[in-house]
């Protein structure tokens, strides 16, 4: 009876080393599957960069070639218009204004060109690797310019952005998180709709964080799923349009900057998304 005793106790233990095995292996394939997902975006997102930094090289040059040569029509005009307006018919001076104004009209185009094309290089710099000080607002609206064919007129964005605007990180990855979660959010709203982005610093129970707060006024998320929002591969949205990994992969990104994401929602009502990454990041890194 003791030999049956000592048997099944020792069956009992290797059931139990078997399990803990069963769950440890469990854990360590499911992380091997998001380091593979976050590798495989991390790269789609780089050459996502390559891409665009050529695009923005492409229309920079001639984009200079035509404003060089714009600011030479208007020093002209203004000179030949000095010394013919006076002999000038009335019919003759109203085409001289026009002409004028048609010029001043191509200048802030180009001029809204340009801006296009910085904020296109600002993106492209950000899938940079490494950890570095990025102004957050400024990656914030290299990413709105991305995604501004999405909103269609429909939604509205509005920008409430705070004093402080760099914070130490990872651009490339924290550019990731700002795509999906406002990717999201434009998802979330079916009809007319806003999306209002908040920045800014904030004294926490324990440290000071940066904050980038992305608050829809969409669905709303119900109450009964938002436990499984960051769980790989659970998707919300019908077969071939959702993967279920971006949630993961930024959930995954700001924890490795040691930060967080909360979610607080109301079904028919929207959503807000609130990242948190501690300021004193750069200084942790050096330990």
């Amino acid at each position: 009876a003791r030999a049956d005793q000592e048997a099944a106790e020792v069956r009992a233990a290797m059931a139990e080393q078997l399990s803990l095995a069963n769950q440890e292996l469990k854990i360590a394939n499911q992380r091997l599957q998001e380091t593979q997902t976050q590798l495989i975006q991390t790269e789609k997102m780089a050459s996502l960069g390559q891409l665009v930094a050529g695009i923005a090289h492409e229309i920079n040059n001639p984009l200079a070639f035509v404003l060089n040569h714009l600011f030479t029509v208007e020093s002209g005009l203004a000179k030949i218009a000095t010394e013919a307006e006076p002999h000038l018919s009335e019919a003759g001076r109203t085409r001289l204004e026009k002409v004028r104004s048609r010029v001043a009209e191509m200048q802030e185009g180009l001029n809204r060109v340009k801006a296009l094309v910085l904020d296109l290089r600002t993106f492209s710099r950000l899938d940079e690797g490494g950890f570095k000080s990025v102004d957050i607002p400024e990656s914030i609206d290299s990413v709105l310019l991305l995604l501004k064919y999405r909103t269609n007129g429909h939604i509205q964005v509005e920008k409430r952005y705070g004093p402080e605007r760099t914070l130490y990180c990872c651009g490339g990855r924290i550019n990731q998180v700002l795509m999906n979660l406002i990717a999201n959010a434009m998802d979330a709203i079916a009809g007319e709709g806003k999306i209002v982005v908040t920045t800014g610093h904030t004294q926490g129970p324990a440290q000071d964080v940066f904050f980038i707060s992305i608050q829809d006024t969409g669905s709303g998320i119900p109450e009964s799923i938002r436990g499984r929002l960051f769980d790989p591969f659970f998707t919300t949205k019908p077969v071939g349009q959702g993967t279920g990994l971006g949630l993961a992969i930024a959930y995954g990104i700001v924890r490795d900057h040691e930060g967080s994401i909360e979610v607080e929602s109301q079904e028919g009502r929207g959503s807000e998304f609130k990242i948190q990454i501690p300021l004193d990041l750069e200084a942790r890194r050096r330990k």
